[in-house]
């Protein structure tokens, strides 16, 4: 079963005669599986468990349908609130979406390089300040966990393409410090104690410890990075444009796990895999509506 919450269109009589109004009314649309039949749908009072499961029963008993055929009820849906009054963690989720999720999700998509990771954490951090001590001791070790983009390696790469030339000549500082301290052995990637009363991305760690250059930058040579400290930081460098993301991986695990349902062999499915994408490239692509309708 599914849940949606749709207007409905609704006879009601007024001084002036019979006139259409619509109704908020919460629709659960039942399907038989494995063969998709779809078998009707129900309009509960409410979206508590105990109302839709009343109405279910009422729905198989008027259907004729017996209950010994049930075995188990499958549910795609969420929370659904058409009163007045919602609850307290309904009004938080809601709140915080809007706030913290929403901003930070948008500034992703408009720029998804992964110089900008640091200051999208960062971000992240200062928009969940407004959180009450409650949820922010639930909220802060999550991004603790999470916080890659702290370590210095991610930092320093956002710091080299700061907007502010004496931030991008401090990375390039800190970046031949880093190589000229030779490492006896290989480094170890380490989540570093996030300071979540930092003022700016670059105040999240504590520089103290020990630093590490970005990989990314191993073909910028030192000539280039001294070069860029005598120029105070001005022009740029020339770095890979990677994302800060792993949606194109996601795409890859999708387009794999349809191609394993479907073959056996794996030479097919790479086949496969490798055709569905060449048909994807040679679709039009519309990035405006003019585009679609070119007239």
């Amino acid at each position: 079963m599914e849940e949606k919450t749709k207007p409905r269109l609704h006879l009601r009589k007024t001084e002036k005669g019979i006139g259409n109004a619509y109704l908020k009314n919460i629709y659960i649309s039942l399907i038989k599986q494995p063969d998709s039949k779809f078998l009707g749908y129900i309009t509960p009072a409410s979206g508590t468990a105990k109302c839709i499961e009343q109405e279910i029963f009422n729905f198989f008993m008027n259907k004729d349908i017996p209950m010994d055929v049930l075995i188990a009820i499958g549910c795609d849906g969420t929370n659904v609130n058409v009163v007045e009054t919602p609850s307290e963690n309904l009004i938080t989720l809601a709140t915080y979406i809007v706030r913290v999720y929403a901003p930070v999700w948008f500034a992703i998509k408009t720029h998804p390089s992964c110089k900008d990771g640091p200051r999208y954490l960062f971000k992240l951090i200062e928009l969940t300040r407004y959180l009450p001590t409650t949820l922010k001791n639930i909220v802060d070790p999550v991004i603790q966990r999470n916080a890659y983009f702290v370590h210095p390696e991610y930092l320093l790469l956002a710091m080299l393409t700061d907007f502010q030339p004496h931030i991008r000549e401090l990375a390039a500082r800190r970046i031949l410090k880093a190589r000229s301290a030779k490492p006896k052995r290989l480094r170890l990637f380490q989540l570093p104690e996030v300071n979540f009363n930092a003022s700016t991305y670059y105040d999240l760690l504590d520089w103290q410890e020990n630093i590490t250059e970005p990989p990314i930058l191993k073909s910028v040579t030192e000539e280039n990075l001294r070069l860029f400290v005598a120029q105070k930081g001005e022009g740029e460098l020339n770095l890979l444009r990677l994302p800060c993301h792993t949606q194109t991986v996601e795409r890859a695990v999708k387009a794999v796990t349809e191609a394993s349902a479907t073959l056996c062999n794996r030479t097919a499915r790479e086949g496969f895999i490798k055709a569905q994408i060449d048909s994807r490239k040679s679709m039009p692509k519309f990035d405006n509506k003019k585009d679609f309708c070119p007239n």
